[in-house]
């Protein structure tokens, strides 16, 4: 006997044969999956003028089992990872950037790649003071 389900999650599975003699009742749980597709991500790309960028995943069907986030600086090192849907990266320094993000479940993956720079600037903080007269009581 072959059932194709027709929709994502956690399946209870009861399988029951029986003859003439004797009766077998058995339970199993099936983990159905889609395929991930329309994986998309926010929180750059293009130019970023903040040293702290949050990035957010998102599919437009599938269920994801794993996220897997990868950050490459201008030479193409790996500076940073990730495993959760979302990462959020502190960057010290102006340059371009690779993020990586791969959306996994057991039945397929999907991958997606974005560059973008960032401009770190650090102002020096302006101190306004005025001075006041000390008096005596």
């Amino acid at each position: 006997m072959t059932y194709a389900f027709h929709s994502e999650g956690i399946r209870h599975i009861e399988v029951t044969v029986n003859n003439s003699v004797s009766v077998l009742t058995t339970n199993t749980s099936v983990n159905v999956y889609g395929a991930i597709t329309g994986l998309t991500f926010t929180g750059c790309c293009g130019r970023a003028f903040s040293t702290a960028i949050h990035f957010e995943a998102s599919v437009q069907t599938g269920r994801v089992s794993s996220y897997h986030w990868t950050l490459r600086n201008e030479a193409g090192v790996a500076i940073s990872q990730s495993e959760k849907q979302t990462f959020v990266y502190n960057f010290g320094t102006t340059g371009r950037y690779q993020i990586q993000i791969t959306a996994r479940n057991p039945f397929s993956n999907q991958t997606v790649v974005d560059h973008f720079s960032v401009q770190v600037s650090f102002v020096k903080p302006k101190i306004n003071y005025t001075s006041f007269p000390v008096t005596s009581p």
